[in-house]
């Protein structure tokens, strides 16, 4: 390789480090991110206490 301008390098080298540290910045925030709840599309699941078979059903 011939000498090149040594500021371009500098700066080439600059934008290099900048874009590692996005993209590693980008993989640890996806890392952190909690995944949504996954809802059927009627709602959420009935709570066990409007359910009949429910510990609050009692068979007469």
């Amino acid at each position: 390789m011939r000498d090149r301008d040594p500021a371009a390098l500098t700066r080439l080298r600059a934008l290099d480090a900048a874009l590692r540290d996005q993209q590693e910045d980008r993989h640890r925030a996806a890392a952190l991110r909690v995944p949504a709840p996954v809802l059927s599309p009627s709602g959420p699941p009935p709570s066990p206490r409007s359910s009949p078979t429910g510990p609050g059903f009692r068979l007469r």
